[in-house]
């Protein structure tokens, strides 16, 4: 009489045939070819950094790192030299009130173009956006620095405002891109050194302020010569290798259907307002 156990070892449906198994061989085969269906390398990679593809790391790049960090430090100092200096701009253009309106409208000017520094980068490339944000700072610093009535000045402020928000969002931006993963650490440390030396602004001011009511002219003349080296550093040396932008595959006038006008108007009517 057969038992239920010794069916059980007669049952020979979960018997495994060894001749239609996977060899060692066919496994390393397909893990072979799966891997060459894979891009290693990553050689159609867009991003400028180490995780995407390979940044070139030249004296060229080295020098547009440099001028990048410049281009963020030189956005803030006309700011700094002006807020310091309002009462000698009181006197020297005979103001009885309405000075602080100079730093305000930097301010308001920053606030202003903000937002579309991205969709400009996006129209016309980083290089030309960073380049046109120097010399909308240095044209505003030779406003204020030859301006004798508070109109010229305010329109000095307000135009150096316009490039200093696309010189700081362009500058970070364009920094990240060309220098490797693991120097990015020390870029930033980089962009730190720059203001150090503008620190004791208010110093500076008093040094050629005193006994000369005109002294003040030296922050945007002080300015002009700054920005206009890093302006020229970054026509010769600021050449981004990858022309990737988010605009890829829209045209200019789609782009510019989806600015919000109406959010930038209402930013700046509020901000003024307060």
């Amino acid at each position: 009489m057969t038992s239920n156990y010794d069916n059980e070892k007669q049952d020979t449906a979960h018997i495994e045939n060894v001749d239609q198994s996977p060899t060692d061989a066919s496994l390393t085969l397909g893990k072979e070819q799966t891997l060459d269906s894979i891009d290693l390398l990553n050689s159609n990679a867009i991003k400028g950094d180490d995780s995407d593809g390979k940044v070139i790391w030249s004296i060229r790049s080295v020098l547009a790192a440099i001028f990048l960090a410049g281009l963020y430090t030189g956005s803030q100092i006309i700011l700094y030299f002006t807020g310091g200096s309002l009462s000698f701009i009181e006197e020297d253009l005979q103001l009885a009130h309405g000075s602080a309106w100079l730093p305000t409208a930097n301010i308001l000017a920053i606030a202003a173009a903000c937002p579309y520094a991205g969709y400009l980068q996006d129209l016309f490339g980083k290089r030309y956006i960073a380049l046109f944000g120097s010399l909308c700072i240095c044209l505003g610093c030779t406003l204020l620095g030859s301006a004798h009535n508070f109109a010229q000045a305010l329109a000095g402020m307000a135009l150096s405002g316009v490039g200093a928000a696309i010189g700081e969002l362009t500058g970070l931006a364009g920094l990240a891109e060309v220098v490797p993963v693991k120097y990015r650490g020390y870029s930033l440390a980089l962009v730190t050194a720059f203001v150090l030396p503008f620190c004791p602004y208010l110093l500076y001011v008093e040094l050629w302020s005193y006994g000369n009511n005109v002294g003040w002219r030296w922050g945007p003349w002080t300015s002009l010569i700054y920005n206009g080296i890093i302006g020229l550093g970054l026509l010769f040396t600021y050449f981004p290798q990858y022309n990737h932008t988010r605009a890829e595959g829209f045209s200019r006038r789609a782009i510019l259907k989806k600015i919000d006008y109406v959010g930038g108007i209402l930013s700046i009517t509020g901000l003024t307002l307060l």
